[in-house]
Formats: structure tokens, C-alpha cells, sequence
């Protein structure tokens, strides 16, 4: 989820630099995703330095200001930007660790159903 959240925010807000252990991750460079997922810590660290961001603060002003006076296109990327900038402010680690264990309690769940449809269609036949 914090994944997801990070990506839309970069989408629509590209004048964010984003800094881990000193370099900037840009086009340039990039940031597994994977490495993300599976370094707690790494995570952590990046959701302090989005919280502690002059430029999320700049951007979260700008997002808001916007987007009421535009609209069509433009009104609806802001209030997409607008809201996982919200939903990024709300996340905390407790969060992000219920929704990793709904997710594999839900895919287990899924697989499970699989398995089971499966035993019965072989079964019928």
C-alpha cells in the first residue's frame, strides 16, 4: 500500500526530489520497489523523510489551492494527488503491517478457493 502511495504521489507531483542515504532518486535512478517491500527499514526511513519534506508541505499547498479553481482534467489529477497525499499523511507502520497480513490472508483465501474448485471440477469429470 505505501508502495501504491508513494508511486501516485510521484505521478502527479514530478518536482518532488526524493533523497535516500543522500542521493537523489529521480529518472536517473530508481528505487526497487521490491527493495521497498522487503526492507522495513528502508520503508520507515522513507516515510519520515516524505513527513519531514519542505517540498511535500510546498506541494500539499499548492495541490490544495489548485484545485478548486481548475477544473475538467486537471480538477480530477489534483483531487487524485490531493487524496494519496491525504491518505499518505494517515498511513502509519501499525497500518502498514494489517494491510500486509489482510493481503496474504487474502491471497492464501484465493488460492485456497482455487485449489478447492479445482479438487471439485476433477472430481465431477
Amino acid at each position: 500500500m505505501l508502495c501504491a502511495v508513494l508511486a501516485g504521489i510521484g505521478v502527479f507531483l514530478p518536482s518532488i526530489d526524493l533523497r535516500v542515504d543522500g542521493s537523489v532518486v529521480s529518472k536517473r535512478a530508481d528505487l526497487s520497489l521490491y527493495k521497498i517491500a522487503s526492507d522495513r527499514e528502508l520503508a520507515r526511513r522513507l516515510l519520515a523523510m516524505y513527513r519531514g519534506s519542505a517540498h511535500r508541505r510546498v506541494g500539499g499547498k499548492i495541490v490544495r489551492g489548485l484545485s478548486p479553481r481548475v477544473g475538467g482534467r486537471a480538477r480530477a489529477a489534483l483531487g487524485d494527488a490531493r487524496d494519496a497525499m491525504d491518505t499518505l499523511d494517515d498511513v502509519s507502520d501499525d497500518d502498514v503491517r494489517t494491510a500486509g497480513i489482510a493481503l496474504v490472508a487474502a491471497l492464501g483465501a484465493l488460492l485456497g478457493l482455487a485449489a478447492l474448485a479445482a479438487a471439485l471440477v476433477r472430481r465431477s469429470w
